[in-house]
């Protein structure tokens, strides 16, 4: 552990820490443990990176000795004891820069002033937060699991209106997002989902309509896996290929009801360096949908369709407990998304197989569920108003079809999505449609 004299400013999050001339500067570095108490005398000031592990009863891990000592706790810190300021001391400032998918609650003890940087100043400013990595990430989640089974959709939606035999599509995705500078509400994540889709017609004279039935698995790892989530999704509703029809295009429509298990593992940052805390919970979708697409054949063997189409999806979270500190508010969050594509498509002769191209600007934005409130051991509520509600996502496909059996037809895709906001997110399809 080194002590030096600096002339320092250190930026965090959303603010900057003050000035201190003259001052002594204690850090412990990353990857190095400290086993005594680190007292913090008047106008000085620790930095921690690394581990302060206290043995003993009641150990006291940081202990500011006079006014304006100044700590900061980075992420990834390990603080094993309390953090003491002596009472009657003025100005001791206790400055917390997790990252915002890490969830902490730290015993702090004393006149501390501390700051909350990691989720943008909330208030009330205790040591005492929970990682908004899963709550931060639910509209895109929510996002990839609508474009992810809107996708298994889209083969049959290509078929001709009257088409009426069973189909399924089996899909596999990832979507990330990597660390940038707004840690403050922006956590680095990765999730995997599969799923299948199964259709069958129940109405094809009149008015074609396909019951459909989706299942669907997400692991998601928040900030470096701190915190786990894994969905189980279910969507089952009523597909319209065929709503309305006109010379050279239709509109079709959906509309499906969902239920959604999610199954959490939390990290939490704590004076015992840290601790797990299990959430279990579950919620409700209701997906509406319309899609108007116009075709029209450049050649006898090429077709150019444009699309254009809207989704309103509604997920209710309950109010639920997790098995350690934190408790969770109901939320409603209404999502509406809309896609403009563009598709080339080319048949070959006897119809024996096709393959084709698509280009796709997507776009989302939340109407409600933009904040979200918890609770640690059933104190003041905290508020969390997000600061990314929408974002804009290009999307690029090739596919291919095959007729393999006279009864048969075997498709596969490949599709590559990256949104504005640095959200990477990569699919691919195989399905099987049955001959009408």
């Amino acid at each position: 552990m080194n002590k030096h004299y600096v002339l320092y400013a250190i930026t965090a999050g959303l603010g900057m820490l003050p000035m201190v001339t003259n001052a002594t500067t204690t850090t412990v570095a990353a990857g190095t443990t400290v086993t005594s108490t680190q007292n913090v005398s008047a106008n000085n000031s620790l930095i921690v990176f690394g581990t302060i592990n206290i043995s003993g009863g009641s150990p006291t891990a940081i202990h500011a000795t006079g006014n304006s000592a100044t700590v900061t706790i980075n992420d990834g810190a390990l603080i094993y004891g309390s953090i003491v300021s002596n009472n009657g001391q003025t100005n001791d400032r206790l400055y917390l820069n997790y990252n915002s998918g890490s969830s902490y609650v730290l015993n702090t003890t004393g006149p501390w002033t501390i700051v909350d940087y990691s989720q943008g100043l909330q208030t009330p400013q205790t040591g005492k937060v929970a990682g908004i990595g899963a709550q931060e990430t639910a509209d895109k989640m929510m996002f990839q699991r609508t474009t992810l089974f809107n996708s298994s959709l889209a083969e049959r939606l290509a078929q001709p209106s009257g088409f009426a035999a069973p189909w399924m599509s089996i899909y596999h995705g990832t979507i990330s997002r990597s660390t940038n500078s707004n840690i403050t509400q922006e956590s680095p994540f990765n999730s995997t989902a599969r799923g299948l889709t199964i259709g069958a017609p129940i109405e094809h004279t009149y008015n074609p309509m396909d019951f459909v039935f989706n299942i669907q698995t997400d692991h998601e790892k928040i900030a470096e896996s701190r915190h786990l989530v894994k969905f189980t999704n279910f969507f089952a509703g009523v597909l319209a290929p065929g709503l309305y029809d006109y010379v050279g295009g239709r509109v079709s429509g959906k509309l499906f009801i969902g239920f959604n298990k999610h199954d959490g593992t939390r990290t939490v940052f704590n004076d015992s360096g840290s601790t797990t805390s299990l959430g279990k919970y579950h919620s409700l979708l209701v997906l509406a949908g319309l899609e108007e697409r116009w075709s029209m054949n450049i050649t006898k063997k090429i077709i150019w369709t444009f699309l254009t189409g809207a989704d309103l999806v509604e997920e209710h979270q309950k109010w639920h407990y997790e098995t350690l500190y934190f408790s969770w508010k109901t939320r409603r969050t209404l999502m509406l998304s809309g896609k403009l594509e563009g598709n080339l498509r080319y048949q070959a002769p006897e119809n024996l197989w096709s393959a084709w191209g698509t280009v796709s600007l997507m776009k989302y934005k939340l109407l409600s569920g933009k904040r979200f409130i918890y609770q640690v051991n059933g104190g003041a509520e905290n508020t969390i108003a997000l600061n990314n509600k929408r974002d804009n996502y290009i999307k690029l496909q090739a596919g291919a079809d095959y007729d393999v059996l006279s009864f048969m037809k075997i498709n596969a895709s490949l599709e590559w999505m990256r949104s504005r906001h640095h959200i990477h997110q990569c699919q691919g399809h195989i399905g099987i449609m049955f001959d009408d």
